[in-house]
């Protein structure tokens, strides 16, 4: 989890949230689930990017999925 986090964090940074995405997807579907600090990483490029909605669909996502968010998460979401 922590590699697929930090090449999803450095497509974030060159904002190529696309391929972000699809690395996100590509982890999941090799079994491999996102944790807290990937839903986190995600939804701060969604953010920065002022692709909320986007952001807002992680985020139920991660809720369906039983995780709950922290207090980056929340943070995130708000300044959006």
């Amino acid at each position: 989890t922590i590699t697929y986090s930090s090449l999803i964090n450095g497509f974030c940074m060159q904002d190529r949230l696309e391929e972000a995405k699809q690395m996100f997807e590509f982890m999941a579907s090799k079994g491999c689930l996102p944790d807290i600090v990937t839903y986190n990483t995600l939804i701060k490029g969604f953010c920065k990017s002022k692709r909320v909605e986007d952001a807002m669909e992680l985020f139920l996502d991660m809720s369906q999925r039983g995780l709950v968010g922290d207090t980056v998460t929340y943070s995130t979401l708000i300044q959006g």
